[in-house]
């Protein structure tokens, strides 16, 4: 292991070049976002200021994470669009935030960052092991290794021409949106009502659909000579009441998008499947209505199913809704108060 620390601004976790940064203690613990999180120190560099966050990750919950979702380690590349985003959202080991830090006043927001994790030996299966990385981190910052860290390096770029005076910092931490599952139903027609319960806010909220019908993109959608793309699909236009804004739920295909295929060059060549996924619609992220915007008005949603090379007779649609589970939070690291 390596014993020498420095921290620099472009280094990361996994190269430091270059000269370190200044150490700024600052030995701040709080509690946010359901975490118990650990800032010993910040580091001044040429360029801006990096900070290490070192929190502490729920050991009962990481242990149940493993055991449910132990048979998908080796087949990831089997799973569904659905089981994908249910395992992102359960992950102990994956928090998504927003930092920024205010240092003399002025708002930095964070150029770049990477994380590691710690995972106590209690937990870590037989053929895994922790990273030197992390290794150096936990040793260094002294933490408890009978417990699991998310370890985040954040760098944050300075807003005046060269190195400021440090006089005060505040950390301003604020999580994004994350995707939460909601009821699946399947091939509903025209006038059919399904009534579900919003589960953040518990409200009941009624879903009306108005149009769904099956689709076919035109050739010219995909403008690419050397692929055959799947172009069937299933377009269905809704209502809901109370209304949920796009960014806030969307309904997607549980299934995923049938890869493009090389066009044979010969009469007899065999077409290849193409590995790279179709972003346009009926992805992982919710779909997208460029095909069919223009049937959208007032209040009315479009969801898209996945793309498939022959029309399909059945279509299980899932809802997804996108929610913050916690507030922003302002923390003083210097002066410590």
């Amino acid at each position: 292991m390596n014993n020498i620390w420095k921290v620099c601004y472009e280094g990361g976790f996994y190269r430091q070049k270059g000269r370190g940064g200044t150490e700024i203690p600052v030995n701040s613990i709080f509690e946010w976002n359901g975490c118990i999180w650990h800032i010993s120190a910040l580091y001044a560099c040429g360029k801006g200021i990096v900070a290490d966050f070192c929190i502490e990750v729920n050991q009962q919950k990481l242990k149940n994470f493993f055991t449910k979702y132990e048979q998908y380690r080796d087949r990831e590349h089997t799973l569904s669009n659905e089981l994908r985003r249910e395992i992102e959202a359960e992950n102990p080991l994956s928090l998504d935030f927003r930092a920024s830090l205010t240092v003399n006043g002025k708002k930095l927001r964070s150029e770049h960052g990477c994380s590691v994790s710690w995972i106590s030996s209690d937990i870590l299966y037989s053929d895994m092991e922790n990273t030197e990385e992390s290794e150096n981190v936990v040793s260094h910052y002294n933490l408890d290794k009978e417990k699991s860290w998310l370890l985040y390096r954040c760098s944050f770029p300075w807003t005046t021409a060269r190195k400021p005076a440090i006089k005060s910092i505040k950390l301003n931490l604020s999580a994004n949106c994350v995707s939460i599952g909601g009821i699946s139903f399947e091939n509903p027609a025209v006038n059919d009502v399904i009534k579900f319960t919003h589960p953040i806010t518990k409200k009941e909220h009624t879903m009306t659909v108005l149009e769904y019908e099956q689709q076919e993109l035109a050739e010219k959608a995909f403008a690419h000579g050397e692929y055959l793309f799947p172009r069937h699909h299933w377009a269905m236009v809704y209502t809901l009441e109370p209304d949920i804004p796009d960014t806030k739920m969307y309904i997607s295909d549980i299934q995923q998008n049938e890869q493009p295929k090389r066009t044979p060059h010969m009469p007899y060549e065999p077409q290849s499947d193409y590995s790279v996924s179709i972003g346009i619609i009926g992805g992982a992220d919710g779909p997208t209505a460029i095909f069919a915007s223009a049937r959208k008005n007032g209040n009315s949603h479009i969801a898209l199913s996945a793309l498939h090379f022959e029309p399909v007779s059945h279509v299980q649609w899932k809802m997804t809704f996108r929610e913050k589970l916690s507030g922003d939070i302002e923390i003083n690291l210097l002066p410590n108060e």
